[in-house]
């Protein structure tokens, strides 16, 4: 019998935690926002707490926008992204879902279109300067070709 969408979807929350258990906390590691930040913010939250927060977070991700889609994230990102939604009392998947689907329908309209790519190449550049002071690859994850025209 095939595991059910909720088995698999635990599954995948499961091996992102443990992928995370394995990563040392820090700005080297990209694990720059931790449990004492979410204090500092106001949150009394212990370690089972916080892995408890990430689960239902991570879990929600995963059913909102696909199990596909969240395995390729990679999981200290996703971590942060969690963490900082929490901080800023923000829905983790509905950020994620709106920026897809507000890109998609303003891409998608020729009125918008031209601002949509507009604004997504002003985040790319915003990417790349947190890259930078984060020491990672000033690349897009995802690079297009530069106004393909077919």
């Amino acid at each position: 019998m095939s595991p059910s969408m909720n088995e698999i979807v635990q599954l995948a929350v499961h091996a992102k935690l443990n992928e995370l258990a394995s990563i040392p906390v820090g700005f080297r590691s990209g694990r720059r926002l931790t449990a004492d930040d979410l204090r500092r913010s106001g949150y009394n939250i212990t370690a089972e707490q916080l892995r408890e927060g990430l689960s239902r977070n991570f879990t929600d991700v995963a059913n909102r926008l696909g199990v596909e889609f969240f395995m390729g994230l990679p999981a200290v990102l996703l971590e942060q992204f969690t963490l900082m939604s929490i901080m800023r009392n923000e829905d983790c998947a509905g950020l994620l879902k709106s920026l897809i689907n507000s890109f998609v329908l303003t891409y998608v309209t020729p009125e918008t279109s031209a601002t949509a790519f507009s604004h997504l190449e002003g985040l790319e550049a915003l990417r790349a300067e947190a890259a930078k002071a984060r020491n990672l690859t000033p690349k897009p994850m995802t690079p297009h070709p530069q106004h393909r025209h077919h």
